[in-house]
């Protein structure tokens, strides 16, 4: 709460988060409507705001996704947006640099 209420005020600079990064991962139901991950959605509109950057797109995890709900959300976020932001080689990967 102190960390959410220090984020909103007023006179932060501009550029108090610049050089920085972040990923994020947002949990709802879209049941809520226009309500679903409204926090997550504040809280990296905000970061953005204070100059942070994204590593990539904001995740949206759907408690009603068929299937398994917001983990099958979560499993492609990663594999679709984050993992390929991260500059993190897979074995396979590795294997072909270190081949080179």
């Amino acid at each position: 709460r102190h960390t959410w209420k220090t984020l909103l005020q007023k006179s932060l600079p501009r550029d108090a988060l610049q050089n920085k990064r972040f990923a994020m991962y947002c949990l709802g139901d879209r049941a809520y409507g226009p309500q679903f991950c409204a926090a997550g959605r504040k809280l990296a509109v905000r970061l953005m705001q204070l100059g942070m950057s994204k590593h990539c797109d904001v995740g949206y995890g759907d408690d009603n996704t068929p299937n398994g709900g917001v983990f099958v959300d979560l499993d492609d976020w990663l594999d679709g947006q984050l993992m390929k932001a991260l500059p993190i080689k897979t074995p396979q990967q590795q294997q072909r640099s270190d081949k080179e």
